[in-house]
């Protein structure tokens, strides 16, 4: 009878498996043809606020399909591909979900002032809950800024950073 429990848990044992996938992403958002529609070119902004609604869900819900995910948002960035941001005197970046009672609206970033010809993100919630968030479905990226709007802007707001899936399963 002994024999037999051990010979059952050595294959209990060794028919589970774990498994660990490691990568990298970035994903990309074009805001320039909000920016215009709400500013007029070569004039002082007092304030605009301006929004960006997408469903980033198709890219970032898939990764929790695989296993449990850790994610770190390393790399989020604000540039101009044809030129600085140094006409932005102040930012702030607010993002909210398809469901406000799930997914209320909530400062990711706020610099004042700004001067710089890109901006790396430093982000008031956690990787997991800009995660959720990005996962969901549809979202709105709330920007509120003031400057000189220059004549030629090419507005994205990038996320990257590295994402890391594991599970263990059993044959049986």
């Amino acid at each position: 009878m002994k024999n037999v429990i051990l010979i059952f848990l050595f294959l209990l044992l060794t028919n589970c498996f774990s498994y660990e996938a490691e990568t990298s992403f970035c994903k990309e958002v074009e805001i320039t043809s909000q920016l215009f529609r709400a500013s007029k070119v070569g004039k002082e902004i007092p304030k605009i606020e301006f929004s960006v609604t997408k469903d980033l869900s198709k890219d970032f819900s898939e990764i929790g399909k695989y296993g449990d995910v850790s994610i770190e948002f390393n790399n989020i960035l604000l540039l101009n591909k044809i030129g600085t941001l140094k006409w932005v005197n102040n930012l702030t970046i607010s993002i909210e979900g398809s469901s406000e009672e799930e997914y209320p609206k909530i400062l990711i970033y706020k610099q004042e002032p700004f001067s710089s010809d890109q901006l790396n993100l430093n982000l008031m919630i956690s990787s997991l809950e800009l995660y959720k968030y990005l996962s969901q479905g549809e979202i709105t990226i709330y920007f509120s800024l003031d400057g000189l709007l220059p004549k030629e802007v090419s507005l994205f707001i990038t996320f990257c950073g590295n994402v890391t899936v594991s599970d263990t399963k059993s044959i049986f």
